[in-house]
């Protein structure tokens, strides 16, 4: 993950009163990220490291990526907070500065299949500490950042996801997050993406292998005044 920031920009929602976990939302950028950097990297590990990602992380790794993402001028985290301490995060920046993380030509594709790849935002991570799923906090985090992509000009969001067929590491309790991909309002498009990082195999050994990794999208309507 590689994110550069220039310019300073908070943005806070509130989660709604009627939630009585006392959740908040905000969004930070460039500053305002580097304190959180050390919770996302170690949080990026941890959760990856299950299915279907398999990733073998490294902290040092993860925080210098991290304070490259928190340089960049339309990086964001919307971060959810629990009583002031974070939970979870979907991290956020323009396509064309994550495209580089990408082994095949991915703006060539975007640009083939008549997509503009400037004016897409890119999703790269949502990640919640376990006991705080099933809380409905995807959503919020999803319609705080795409607000936040919106103000800056954007007119779609997008991320890829990970899938193995049949992999001998699959937990027998997974559950497909592609509901709440469709509730959310995006799109599984035939366009794919690969990307390499240390896996976990199932014979136990760590290996770098190449992923296939398939395009979601969702279009930013014009808000009514």
């Amino acid at each position: 993950m590689k994110k550069i920031l220039t310019s300073l920009f908070i943005f806070t929602a509130l989660v709604s009163s009627e939630n009585k976990e006392d959740y908040i939302i905000k969004i930070l950028t460039q500053e305002e990220i580097k304190p959180l950097i050390p919770f996302v990297a170690q949080a990026r590990i941890t959760v990856f490291r299950d299915y279907p990602y398999l990733y073998e992380g490294n902290v040092d790794d993860e925080m210098n990526d991290l304070d490259k993402y928190a340089q960049h001028s339309h990086s964001a985290l919307a971060i959810a907070y629990h009583q002031d301490v974070p939970v979870g995060f979907l991290c956020g920046s323009d396509f064309i500065h994550y495209s580089p993380m990408f082994e095949n030509p991915i703006i060539d594709i975007f640009k083939e299949e008549g997509l503009e790849p400037e004016k897409h935002y890119y999703f790269a991570d949502i990640i919640l500490l376990a006991e705080h799923r099933r809380k409905g906090l995807s959503p919020k985090l999803f319609a705080t950042l795409e607000s936040y992509a919106q103000s800056k000009g954007y007119k779609s969001t997008c991320f890829v996801t990970e899938y193995h067929h049949n992999h001998p590491l699959k937990p027998k309790n997974h559950r497909s997050l592609v509901p709440l991909w469709n509730n959310l309002g995006y799109n599984k498009s035939p366009i794919l993406a690969y990307a390499s990082w240390p896996t976990h195999q199932a014979d136990g050994t760590v290996k770098t292998q190449q992923h296939p990794l398939i395009f979601w999208f969702k279009k930013l309507e014009k808000k009514s005044s």
